[in-house]
Formats: C-alpha cells, sequence, structure tokens
C-alpha cells in the first residue's frame, strides 16, 4: 500500500472464473464536490471474484444497454466498465485474519 493508483487490469489479469483474490487498498474519499480529494485516507480490503462466462456476458450486456438507453456523449461505455462487469468487487474494513475471502463472499451472497 504504497498510495498508488490501482491497476485494474493487473488485478483481472489471469483470475479464473470463481476466483478470488485480496488485495490491502487506501480508499480517498474526495467527498460530494471534490473539495476533500486526498485527505481522507483509510485502509481497507478489496475482495475480487471472477464471475463465471454468462455471468460476465449478461452483466457487460446490461452495461452497453444501460449506456445506450441513457443516450450518453460517449459512443461506448468505459473499457474498464465492460471489463469490471465480469467481477464481484467487495470492499470491506473487516481484516484478513479475522475473515477469510470466502466468507466475505458469502456474507455478501446473504444479503
Amino acid at each position: 500500500m504504497d498510495g498508488a493508483r490501482l491497476d485494474w487490469n493487473a488485478i483481472y489479469a489471469g483470475m479464473q472464473p470463481g476466483e478470488l483474490a485480496e488485495h490491502e487498498v487506501l480508499v480517498d474519499h474526495s467527498g460530494s464536490k471534490g473539495e476533500l480529494r486526498g485527505t481522507s485516507t483509510f485502509r481497507a480490503r478489496l475482495v475480487v471474484r471472477r464471475k463465471d462466462d454468462v455471468s460476465t456476458l449478461r452483466a457487460q450486456r446490461a452495461i452497453r444497454d444501460a449506456h445506450r438507453k441513457k443516450q450518453r456523449a460517449a459512443p461506448h461505455p468505459r473499457p474498464l466498465t465492460v471489463t469490471s462487469a465480469g467481477f464481484l468487487l467487495l470492499l470491506t474494513s473487516i481484516s484478513a485474519p479475522e475473515t477469510a475471502p470466502e466468507e466475505v463472499a458469502e456474507t455478501y451472497r446473504l444479503h
């Protein structure tokens, strides 16, 4: 955790469907208008699970459909947004020794 921005492509690279990964991260809250940018940082844990191919395609289609319906200025959604649709991203303040990443994912499914 050196304060550098996350490289999402590096996080996603090589993950297989159903695989879980976790990363310690620093979260920067910039406020509703950006007035706090860089001031409120807290430690968190990012748990990432790759979705299966069917779920990924369904989520990517939903992103493209929503983008088209909202008639955004850009002709297509951002590539990272489309790629991220293939992953479940969970941010928690529960430390790794307290709860395994599988338990974090299972707890999410309960809600």
